[in-house]
């Protein structure tokens, strides 16, 4: 027999970013055109990289991304298990590795600084809780 890999469509987990609601692949895309004025027909942002849809749960207009486990041990703080994800890239990791990621501020430029996402490189606005339902 074999075995079916986390990232089948259908055993994959999706996060959506502003709330925190942690769902299966669906089709169902809300009401993102009359929410967010700069999408497309497919109800994507052309701004961003990943799609914005309404969550089912609480009607909320949100990046909608595959949640990750960071694959990097060391970049960890603890060993609690995963209960935030990191935006926008939904890297997940325990509340004190999140936060501690997310206070994080490395050179961006000549006169800024920027929190990035120790796993992928991306820049973080922040973390979410995950709300498992």
């Amino acid at each position: 027999s074999t075995r079916r890999s986390i990232h089948d469509s259908a055993q994959q987990p999706y996060v959506y970013l502003n709330c925190g609601h942690v769902v299966g692949m669906h089709s169902w895309l809300g009401d993102v055109t009359a929410a967010d004025s700069d999408s497309d027909s497919n109800g994507t942002n052309p701004t961003s990289q990943s799609p914005h849809r309404q969550c089912p749960l609480c009607r909320t207009l949100s990046p909608f991304v595959p949640l990750c486990p960071g694959v990097e041990r060391a970049f960890y703080m603890d060993a609690l298990p995963p209960t935030h994800a990191l935006r926008p890239c939904g890297h997940v990791a325990s509340e004190s590795t999140a936060e501690y990621w997310a206070a994080q501020r490395l050179p961006h430029g000549a006169d800024s600084y920027q929190s990035i996402c120790p796993f992928c490189g991306r820049m973080l606005e922040g973390y979410v809780k995950l709300i498992f339902q």
